[in-house]
């Protein structure tokens, strides 16, 4: 919740209102309590305070996520623990990395780690920078594209309008014969 901009979380509020006398329950995360209408959001809700995770279950919680009870090479988990410092949402993250860079791979119905690749491989801390990294990984034109056009509208843009810049850019660029670099 901590990244809601303020129309979301004016929904939000609207929702939490509005559905007080139903069973429908929203379950959301949040890491700080800057933002003066959390705060007053939070003042009216069931709160459940999460812990990080200590580096004994980090081990656990890798062989929930792969769904295996199978261990990895111990390193691995040291270098999720190391750095994440127990935070789940970065565990997730590195785990689905790892998989994304072949350091934890599947190999007839057995999970294993490359170390070879485990030790090369830079992870971040960083929520930001995992993100980046996950957008880097984009091999597709058109969806870097999309990506690009859409991150110059903006935060508020509507999906036709989006299309239409895409398509523009595809046929202006075909006509000119100039060669598009998104990288």
């Amino acid at each position: 919740l901590h990244w809601l901009d303020n129309d979301s979380l004016d929904l939000l509020c609207h929702f939490k209102a509005s559905l007080s006398n139903t069973k429908i329950m929203i379950i959301g995360t949040i890491n700080n309590q800057e933002n003066e209408k959390i705060v007053q959001l939070l003042k009216t809700s069931s709160l459940i305070e999460v812990n990080p995770l200590n580096e004994k279950a980090v081990e656990s919680f890798v062989a929930k996520i792969i769904n295996s009870q199978k261990k990895l090479n111990p390193l691995f988990y040291e270098k999720i623990y190391e750095k994440t410092l127990g935070n789940p949402f970065l565990m997730l993250e590195i785990i689905k990395l790892s998989f994304d860079k072949n350091i934890l791979y599947n190999d007839n119905f057995e999970w294993k780690v490359n170390l070879d690749r485990l030790n090369q491989f830079t992870f971040q801390n960083d929520i930001s920078e995992l993100m980046i990294k996950r957008l880097d990984d984009f091999q597709n034109f058109n969806e870097k594209l999309i990506l690009l056009m859409a991150s110059i509208i903006g935060k508020h843009f509507n999906l036709d309008l989006l299309m239409r810049l895409v398509n523009y850019h595809i046929i202006n660029n075909f006509k000119n014969k100039k060669t598009i670099n998104l990288e």
